[in-house]
């Protein structure tokens, strides 16, 4: 009798211990799938991330693509505008040093500045009287020299030139001048008691005024000149002491023959820009900028 009491009693607790490893179980496979949920929920998050970014770096791409196919074009489009600048550069120093082999074969002995392009004639060359505007008749003719010798040159470097053999040697990629100054300059002496410089630029004016009417007045084959907006192509300025040659700046009046002179100025017509050039230039400062 006590043994069959015992069993009895054994049983329950062996259902018991049964039902805790069932619930275990249990509990350890919603864990599973609980864990299972969330790095699903995760991979999934962080592959629209990639993906998303992936379209971003895509995007990207393609700005810069396109960017740097805006870049090359605009390169591209600044070398040959730079290219028709040395082309003007060139044909200015060739102009300029033909100018003085042809003025020193008359006798008239100049110098050039091929970078600022002038024509410097000193005053050893042709001379004013002191405080005079005038020109004697000697110096006189010596400026109808220089108006022979720009007369030939000058018709080369017009929007339609001659196509004359020398025409095409020396300007052979037809450059055109925009201007001509003819600029009177003086020493830094006070002239006439002005100590403001006034009397010296009123009478550089006037001898450059002078050259003018002796060597482009009158004389069709010059004052007829025009550039490529059909505007006269030749003016005049005078600068008085302003703008002493390199070397000959004096802080106290001195008489400098040197800084006494009358300049040709020769301005060559800028190179065009056309409308896609300048759109592309906008373009890409505007790219430059925002970056």
């Amino acid at each position: 009798m006590i043994r069959s009491v015992r069993k009895k009693h054994s049983r329950p607790e062996r259902v018991n211990y049964l039902a805790s490893v069932s619930d275990l179980m249990s509990a350890l496979l919603f864990v599973f799938i609980l864990t299972l949920a969330v790095a699903i929920i995760q991979a999934r998050t962080a592959a629209g991330r990639a993906d998303e970014e992936a379209r971003h770096a895509k995007e990207a791409a393609e700005r810069a693509r396109v960017a740097l196919e805006n870049l090359n074009q605009v390169q591209g489009r600044l070398t040959i505008v730079e290219e028709r600048l040395e082309g003007n550069s060139r044909a200015l120093k060739a102009f300029l040093e033909q100018l003085k082999t042809s003025l020193e074969e008359q006798g008239i002995m100049v110098d050039i500045d091929t970078v600022r392009g002038v024509l410097r004639v000193p005053e050893s060359a042709v001379t004013f009287g002191v405080g005079l505007n005038t020109l004697d008749d000697s110096n006189l003719e010596k400026v109808k020299i220089i108006g022979n010798v720009l007369e030939k040159e000058l018709p080369c470097y017009q929007p339609l030139s001659m196509k004359e053999p020398h025409c095409l040697e020396m300007n052979p990629n037809g450059n055109t001048l925009d201007a001509v100054f003819i600029e009177g300059h003086t020493d830094n002496q006070t002239y006439r008691g002005d100590l403001t410089g006034r009397r010296n630029r009123l009478l550089s004016t006037s001898r450059s005024s002078a050259v003018f009417d002796a060597m482009v007045v009158g004389r069709p084959g010059l004052e007829g000149l025009t550039n490529i907006r059909n505007e006269r192509l030749f003016s005049l300025s005078g600068y008085g002491a302003s703008r002493p040659l390199p070397g000959h700046e004096h802080p106290t009046p001195t008489n400098d023959p040197a800084n006494r002179r009358i300049e040709f100025r020769f301005i060559m017509t800028p190179p065009a820009i056309s409308k896609e050039e300048s759109r592309l230039i906008r373009s890409d400062a505007e790219t430059v900028h925002g970056s």
